[in-house]
């Protein structure tokens, strides 16, 4: 099993880029992106071991607050708040620790969730 405190190297950059922008990247997908408050999780079409692995050796390392895990072939985020939602590729949601400023996971929903999905949330 792989460790689970810091990233892995195999096929990984770890980037802050001049703005302050935090980019994990597993082959050419930037799976975990930290912009300021907020968190967006990618996997592009991976939903494998490894690329899970990636997101929550991320959250691990840099106390970002969540967790991906897989239950009966479907991929769920454990949130910072104790909230365990779908996972959808380009999910963004609040770090651990956001400014009380920072807009919640249901305010950027309607931001970030494929139409299928906000309609779904809506009803």
């Amino acid at each position: 099993m792989a460790q689970t405190h810091k990233i892995g190297k195999h096929a990984t950059t770890v980037k802050t880029d001049i703005a302050g922008v935090l980019r994990v990247t597993y082959w050419s997908t930037p799976v975990v992106t930290v912009d300021g408050d907020y968190v967006t999780l990618r996997a592009g079409g991976w939903h494998t071991v490894s690329t899970k692995s990636r997101m929550n050796q991320a959250s691990n390392q840099f106390g970002l607050g969540y967790s991906v895990f897989q239950k009966n072939y479907e991929w769920f985020i454990a949130m910072p708040d104790g909230d365990v939602i779908p996972y959808w590729d380009g999910v963004t949601f609040p770090k651990r620790g956001a400014s009380p400023d920072a807009h919640s996971l249901d305010e950027l929903a309607h931001q970030t969730l494929p139409a299928r999905r906000a309609r779904q949330r809506a009803a």
